[in-house]
This record gives structure tokens, C-alpha cells and sequence, in this order.
């Protein structure tokens, strides 16, 4: 990724891999201006911030709840998607 002075990304450095032969580390889908629309979309994170929340509460005398990651969920509120998407309803499957 080549970004500005400013930190804006300028560009996106990509590499065109026709034959899949090991697993790759993501996949970038690209959707373009004529063909997008705007969608509410939620990233999930792990929900709790350790893996065993009653032996760790227990060691450390804090109650569980307090080991919520408040960053679990993160609302991009005006992502682009593919039109195809526009008239999806809610439970909808693709």
C-alpha cells in the first residue's frame, strides 16, 4: 500500500495470482463507482479478551464481565458493496 504525507492511501500494491496453489492471505474483491451501494457492515471480533474467563477472573479477583473487548464490533457505516445487493433483505442468503 503506497499512502500520501497525509496517511491517505494513494494506492494499492496487488499481485494477480492466476494459479492457487497455496493458500493465500485475502482475497480483495473490487466493486466499481457505477456498480456500488451503501451498506451498514459489521466486523466481528473475539467477544471476550481472554481464552478462559472464570480461571482468569479467579486469579486476577475481577468479575468476568469485565473481560468484554469493546472493540468486538465495528460498524463501517457507509461501505460500498456490489449492487447486486440492493434489494437483499434481512436474512436473506447468497
Amino acid at each position: 500500500m503506497v499512502k500520501n504525507a497525509d496517511g491517505s492511501v494513494q494506492k494499492v500494491l496487488v499481485k494477480v495470482i492466476t494459479n492457487v496453489e497455496k493458500k493465500v492471505k485475502g482475497v480483495i474483491h473490487w466493486v466499481s463507482k457505477e456498480h456500488a451501494v451503501s451498506a451498514i457492515v459489521n466486523q466481528y471480533a473475539n467477544l471476550l479478551t481472554c481464552e478462559n474467563v472464570a480461571e482468569q477472573s479467579k486469579k486476577d479477583g475481577r468479575p468476568w464481565t469485565s473481560y468484554f473487548n469493546e472493540q468486538s464490533l465495528v460498524k463501517y457505516l457507509n461501505a460500498k458493496i456490489w449492487d447486486f445487493h440492493a434489494d437483499a433483505k434481512e436474512y436473506d442468503r447468497f
